[in-house]
C-alpha cells in the first residue's frame, strides 16, 4: 500500500450539525378524536388533562409525519361503503413498512376515531403527532370522556 504524505495539510472528519427545528414534545401520551371538519380536512380534538397545560383550545392540526402511511398498521380506505361506513385495513408490520400504499388509496385518518399520540410545540403553534389508531369513539369513550365538542 502506497503512503502519501502531504506537508502542511490536516484532514478532519466532517461533523453533521443537526438543525434546530424549535419543536418540543410533551412526554405524556394523550388521546384525541379525529374530526373531519371539511372533506379531507381532519383536526384533532385533544383530551385535556390537569397536569398538561399546553393549550387554550383543544382543537389542533396533525403533524406532517402523521399524514405518512409508512409503518401504519391500521389505515382507512379513501372510499366508503354504500352505507357510508369507513373501510379499515389492519396490516402486518412488514406490509406497513414495505408496502405502505399511496394517499390516493389509503388515509391514516377517519372521522370519530380515537388516536393516541403526543402534542408537539412548533414555532407556529401546537400539533398532534399520531402514534396509533385506537378504535371507534363508541368503543373507547373512557379515553376521551373529557372532550366537549360543543365548546370549540
Amino acid at each position: 500500500m502506497n503512503k502519501t504524505f502531504f506537508t502542511g495539510f490536516t484532514f478532519k472528519p466532517v461533523i453533521n450539525k443537526r438543525k434546530n427545528t424549535n419543536k418540543t414534545s410533551f412526554k405524556e401520551l394523550v388521546y384525541c378524536v379525529c374530526i373531519e371538519e371539511k372533506p379531507h380536512t381532519f383536526i384533532a380534538y385533544v383530551n385535556p388533562k390537569e397536569n398538561v397545560k399546553f393549550l387554550k383550545n383543544y382543537k389542533i392540526p396533525f403533524t406532517n409525519k402523521s399524514y405518512s402511511l409508512l409503518g401504519r398498521v391500521k389505515v382507512f380506505d379513501v372510499r366508503k361503503t354504500k352505507s357510508k361506513k369507513p373501510i379499515i385495513y389492519i396490516r402486518d408490520k412488514y406490509d406497513a413498512i414495505h408496502h405502505p400504499g399511496t394517499s390516493a388509496e389509503y388515509t391514516p385518518f377517519c372521522h370519530n376515531y380515537v388516536y393516541s399520540g403526543y402534542i408537539i410545540r412548533y414555532d407556529d403553534g401546537y400539533k398532534f403527532d399520531i402514534v396509533e389508531v385506537i378504535d371507534y369513539i363508541d368503543r373507547c369513550k373512557h379515553l376521551v370522556s373529557n372532550i366537549d365538542f360543543n365548546d370549540k
